[in-house]
This record gives structure tokens, sequence and C-alpha cells, in this order.
């Protein structure tokens, strides 16, 4: 006969999973407290379109999270940084084909990626992104996906400030690396 174990414990719950159990309990949209913050929890795809169509100002003033304090200190109004990027991207186009008798072969997915790169590097980081080889294109990315995995953690000392000198998780460290990083690939 075969030896079964029994499975482990289950673990915690994901926050989705046990939001889902709370909508099936009291609706689609309720509110709660975590830490010092209210927040909203909306579960219904159409009232998510009014929360942030309709009724985007009303949504608008969400608090600072750890996150945003560390990562995005130089946002500011970028319309000009992504003017600036395709316009230099597109010059670069031009001028390569004037230096091969107005004929270009080149990669799209890879030419696109990197103005991307450049646009995102410079709005939410204000470096400049050159990719011109492979290790900093590595690290760039590497920076950017850290980021935004760091933007949507849930970190404890955004609902209980008074905690953050804990750093629990290590949330705190992890972003000033990640901020750090990116200031050195701008510096390179």
């Amino acid at each position: 006969m075969a030896d079964y174990r029994p499975s482990p414990p289950n673990g915690p719950q994901m926050p989705h999973e046990v939001f889902g159990h709370m909508a099936e309990k009291y609706g689609p949209i309720f509110q709660l407290k975590l830490g010092v913050n209210q927040v909203v929890v909306v579960s219904d795809h159409n009232i998510v379109k009014e929360c942030f169509t309709t009724n985007d100002m009303a949504f608008a003033n969400r608090p600072k999270t750890l996150a945003s304090e560390i990562l995005a200190r130089r946002i500011e109004m970028f319309s000009h940084i992504r003017e600036f990027e395709v316009k230099s991207a597109v010059k670069e186009i031009y001028d390569k084909g004037n230096n091969l008798n107005g004929v270009v072969k080149m990669e799209m997915k890879e030419w696109f990626g990197n103005l991307i790169m450049k646009i995102v590097m410079k709005i939410l980081f204000g470096v400049q992104y050159k990719g011109d080889d492979d290790e900093e294109k590595r690290r760039a990315q590497k920076a950017t996906r850290r980021s935004f995995e760091l933007l949507g953690a849930f970190v404890v000392a955004d609902f209980l400030p008074y905690l953050r000198w804990l750093d629990i998780g290590g949330h705190e460290k992890a972003l000033k690396e990640t901020a750090k990083e990116i200031d050195c690939l701008g510096e390179e």
C-alpha cells in the first residue's frame, strides 16, 4: 500500500481571496480601516470604471505610500520628455538613412523597446538611459521591474507609520537600494 503523508497546513490566504470573500458577504464596494488609513475595496468592474473615470477626482487624493515617497520623488509634468525622446529616436533613424543612402534596416521591436525604456527612465527616475550595451539594458530593466514590484507591495509602514523604523519586510531598504541603482544608471 502506498504511503500517504498528510499535506502541509494551508498558509495564510492571499489578500485578493480575503477581499473576495468579504465582497460576497458585504457587497461589491465596502470600506475598511487598515492601520491609520481608510480603504475602499471595489470588486465590480463597472464600479471600478465609475471610480476612475466619472469620479476620478474624488479618488485622486490617496495617501502617499513609502514607495511613492522614495521612488517617485522627481515626478513632474513629462510631455516634453516624451516629445524630446520620440524626436531624438526618429532623428536617429533619419541620420542612419542619410548615411546608408536612404535604406535603413532595423529591428523595430528593439527600437520601440529602447524608446519606451528611455521615456520611462527619464519620467520616473529623472535619469538618461543610453542603452548602449547589454549589461546597462539588463540593469535598467531589472531596476525598473523591481521598482514596479516595490510600488505594488504591501508595506506595513504605509498603514502603521509609527512602525516605519522597524522596516518590517525590508521594503524601505529595498526601495533605497533600487533608487540608488537607478541613480547609478543615470550617472554612467
